[in-house]
């Protein structure tokens, strides 16, 4: 898979990321909103770091 694949298939994932919308009355809802905000954060730590 070259670089610009990558780079298209992870921008992809962010979107679908971001896209999640987790109900604010299923129980655990505050700790899926962290689990998804530390992931997208994660990924741009990395992304960010190897550019």
């Amino acid at each position: 898979m070259s670089k610009q694949e990558k780079t298209i298939k992870l921008a992809s994932l962010v979107q679908q990321i971001q896209a999640v919308q987790i109900p604010a009355y299923i129980p655990g809802a505050k700790d899926l909103q962290q689990l998804k905000e530390a992931i997208l954060l994660i990924i741009d730590v990395l992304t960010t770091e190897s550019e």
